[in-house]
Order: structure tokens, then sequence, then C-alpha cells
């Protein structure tokens, strides 16, 4: 078999540098996560069930960090309504990042991600609206079409 447009296609690529933008000075600086210390606004309740945690009074990025114990490991998917957009981690694992439109809704979370005691779970809140309700494991994924919060 021959193909006769074999040479098709882009033959040269050219990358011009632009140099930095108006207001392009962004810098990535690694964050040292294991001396972060994170707190709840309140401890947890006497059942273990944490208790309604305060509304940040910032809006700087916040970090939240809950444990639970799972009785089967099994893949589920978690929702973090009311919140905006962020990243989660569960057991020191990056699920990825969330956002209130497109597929990062509700994040997949691998039943081998869990442990059966003290299994934990951190969310980096980017931007805290006072709207956030605890995180929670969903069996069954819902499809949905949010409006962008940023283009309102």
């Amino acid at each position: 078999m021959e193909f006769p447009h074999r040479e098709a296609g882009p033959r040269q690529l050219w990358i011009r540098d632009p140099g930095p933008a108006k207001g392009d000075r962004w810098r990535a600086v690694p964050l040292d996560a294991e001396h972060i210390q994170l707190t709840l606004e309140k401890p947890p309740s006497a059942h273990g069930l944490p208790r309604n945690v305060q509304t940040p009074t910032t809006s700087a990025p916040v970090f939240y960090k809950g444990s639970s114990n799972v009785k089967s490991k099994g893949d589920t998917f978690l929702e973090l309504p009311g919140s905006t957009k962020g990243v989660v981690w569960a057991n020191g694992i990056i699920l990825g990042r969330y956002r209130t439109v497109g597929l990062q809704q509700q994040l997949n979370l691998p039943g081998d991600y869990l442990k059966k005691r003290n299994s934990e779970t951190t969310v980096l809140v980017l931007e805290p609206n006072g709207n956030q309700a605890p995180a929670k494991g969903i069996q069954v994924r819902s499809w949905s079409n949010n409006p962008d919060p940023d283009a309102l």
C-alpha cells in the first residue's frame, strides 16, 4: 500500500517568545505541606461527627482536614457541595482538582486509596465563599451543567 501524501503536515515549527505580558509576573513556589498545621475551627462533637465549621473570615485559600472510618472499601465519588474550586487529597494521594463546572464536580475516589481506620481527606478550598458543606461520598455520579461563577 502506498501513501501519496507522506510529506503532509507541518514541516517547521517556530516558537516565538513574546516576553512577559503586562501583569504576567507569576512564579511557582513549592508548598511544604508536611509543616502546615491543619485545624478545625471547632473541635469534633462527642459522637465523632464534626460540628459545623465556622465560615472563614478571609477570602484566602483554606485547608480543611478530616478523617473517617470505612466499613468496607469500595470505589466512590467525592462531592464538595457549595465549594467553587480547589484540590483534594485522600490519605496523601492527590485525587485532583474540583470545580463547579465541567467534569471535576465530583472526584473519583478509588477504594484502594481508603483505609479502614482513620482514612484522611484533605481539601484545599481556593475560593472560600461561606457556602461550603462537608465533603461527602456518593455511590453514583451525577451529571449536571452549572454556570461558571467566574463568568457571571
